[in-house]
């Protein structure tokens, strides 16, 4: 009962529930060519999502619309032209909360 008390109070919370839902997942990682990135939230509004190479170079740059919460927000990745290597990629939010997963390029 002491879980149920506490979920209540993040249900309650948009703050804490923004953080408490909010994940991404890339797979596959690593990868060669074609990969999905995943996106669970319940936010609607513009995302933003950036692939940074290991020089600290924007490699890609998308802005995303979503207006269902329930919708399950997919997006596909070719990386088949990049060099292989590791790069961080960046969700950020409409809350302006900052997701990163780093990924491994494979040639």
């Amino acid at each position: 009962s002491n879980n149920a008390e506490l979920i209540n109070k993040l249900r309650n919370c948009p703050e804490q529930r923004s953080i408490v839902l909010n994940s991404i997942e890339f797979y596959p990682n690593p990868l060669y060519d074609r990969g999905v990135l995943q996106i669970t939230t319940k936010e609607t509004g513009q995302f933003k999502v950036l692939l940074i190479n290991n020089l600290g170079q924007t490699v890609l740059k998308q802005n995303i619309e979503y207006t269902d919460p329930n919708e399950i927000k997919n997006l596909e990745f070719d990386m088949s032209r990049y060099a292989s290597g590791v790069y961080n990629l960046i969700v950020v939010y409409p809350s302006s909360q900052k997701q990163i997963k780093k990924i491994l390029k494979i040639n």
